[in-house]
């Protein structure tokens, strides 16, 4: 047995472990399996999948493995690159009120699924022309803010280069006028001093269709010869065609495989 603490020495332990355990319920600690089993059967892992390896799952279902475990810890920030790939419409359904009704934090994520930005997200940030706007709204309101932003820009833009068009003919036409000297620098150092409205090059729309196959039949494949032989395991069968192994059985299963 190990010797007994200090009265001190334990009255500080006592106080680490009453510090970390209220840490561990703020956090959630207590309910964490139940939260976790909820998020793994929201995102289509159900219950007698819960205790299986990683490893023994596909790629796809990993990554919802991966994003359950994030969204277990709930985090105070969240950041998710296109977080519905790799997701089904129920999937994708859950996450929509998950993130909507109990994520408490705050979201930051890349996504192309319109219809799922619209309703989860209330802000949307524009990259593009060397600048960064904000629009608070979900995708719908930022398609049509940006539109009315444009105009409004093409607006201005058209007024600046009225006033700098009329500025420019008065220099050109009293620039050689010694009695307009002072008025035609003056009007230089103002149209120098103005910060030109520049117009972003305008998104293009590519648009296409794919023309009508045409009728395929009635018969998608046809299969001449087609056998079927178990081999040692009987959970374990080898399907070939007797045109490409004639001889099937002088042939060792090891020989076919490789």
């Amino acid at each position: 047995m190990c010797e007994p603490l200090e009265e001190d020495e334990m009255a500080e332990l006592l106080t680490r472990y009453g510090n970390i355990q209220a840490e561990f319920e703020h956090r959630g600690g207590y309910d964490l399996e139940s939260r976790a089993q909820i998020i793994l059967t929201g995102l289509g892992i159900g219950p007698d999948d819960y205790h299986h390896p990683v490893e023994t799952f596909s790629g796809g279902w990993k990554m919802r493995i991966a994003l359950a475990k994030i969204l277990s810890i709930n985090p105070d920030v969240l950041l998710l690159d296109e977080p519905t790939n790799h997701l089904d419409v129920e999937s994708i359904i859950w996450l929509e009120a998950w993130l909507s009704g109990s994520f408490n934090g705050a979201l930051l994520m890349t996504s192309h699924d319109r219809e799922f930005m619209n309703r989860v997200v209330n802000r949307i940030v524009e990259v593009a022309n060397r600048t960064i706007t904000t629009y608070s709204g979900n995708y719908d309101f930022y398609l049509r803010e940006r539109e009315i932003r444009r105009e409004q820009l093409l607006a201005s833009h058209r007024r600046q280069q009225e006033m700098l068009s009329k500025e420019e003919d008065f220099i050109a036409r009293f620039a050689a006028r010694a009695s307009h000297a002072s008025q035609v620098q003056s009007r230089i150092k103002k149209i120098d001093k103005i910060e030109r409205i520049e117009i972003p090059a305008e998104q293009r729309n590519i648009k296409f269709e794919f023309a009508e196959p045409p009728r395929s039949g009635d018969d998608v494949v046809k299969l001449d010869g087609l056998g079927v032989t178990l081999h040692n395991n009987l959970n374990e069968s080898l399907v070939y065609l007797s045109e490409c192994f004639p001889d099937f059985d002088s042939f060792s299963r090891d020989t076919i495989c490789n």
